[in-house]
């Protein structure tokens, strides 16, 4: 009945395509992580000689319809409200001007931490937001430039360092970790370099963040 739940949200939010296991196992997690930690956190309270009154029992921890409430609710946080880029679909990459460096930087669509848009810096600057399946194009001056993603919570900032070169269109990848290695601290995530060919494969399928 849960696989059956999240699928008919998983459409509802856009995705007019039936969810693969991989797209279900990359929900599943963070709504696992969720009620994981509830309990520790109850058994902690239960375990915690500090308290005067120790804990003795929780509605999580006795009843199956309030665990099962929990879930829902958590899905819900997962899936509502999704960050969804404002921009037009991708057609071709914009050719650079002679003294500039078009750079495109990327997301592409992972069902995990759809709902999450990550802050984009070049040179510790604002420069946009990355939605879920979106994509920036920035034109840079010529020369070394580092590009930075910042997840927030948990999660490690994302930097790299990249050298701009004149009249030339590169592409940078927020690579996310999905499936069931997918988690809160965004461990295995990386921020790439990627070939042309890569990149524009991957861009026909996004829409612009701006």
């Amino acid at each position: 009945m849960t696989t059956a739940v999240l699928a008919a949200c998983y459409q509802a939010n856009g995705h007019h395509n039936q969810p693969t296991p991989e797209h279900l196992n990359a929900l599943m997690y963070p709504i696992f992580s969720l009620w994981l930690f509830s309990r520790l956190f109850l058994l902690n309270l239960n375990l915690n000689p500090s308290r005067k009154t120790p804990m003795t029992s929780s509605p999580i921890s006795k009843s199956p319809f309030t665990a099962l409430a929990f879930l829902a609710v958590a899905a819900s946080l997962t899936l509502s409200g999704c960050a969804t880029a404002p921009g037009a679909a991708f057609t071709e990459a914009k050719a650079a001007a002679a003294d500039k460096t078009s750079v495109y930087i990327y997301r592409r669509d992972r069902l995990f931490a759809a709902a999450m848009s990550f802050p984009v810096e070049v040179d510790a600057k604002p420069v946009g937001a990355l939605y879920n399946a979106s994509f920036l194009n920035l034109n840079l001056e010529p020369g070394k430039h580092t590009i930075t993603v910042k997840p927030g919570g948990f999660a490690k900032d994302f930097s790299l360092d990249t050298q701009a070169v004149p009249g030339s269109t590169q592409f940078v990848e927020f690579d996310l970790n999905g499936g069931l290695l997918a988690n809160m601290f965004f461990i295995g995530s990386e921020l790439l370099e990627r070939p042309q060919d890569k990149a524009l494969a991957d861009l026909k399928l996004l829409k612009s963040a701006k």
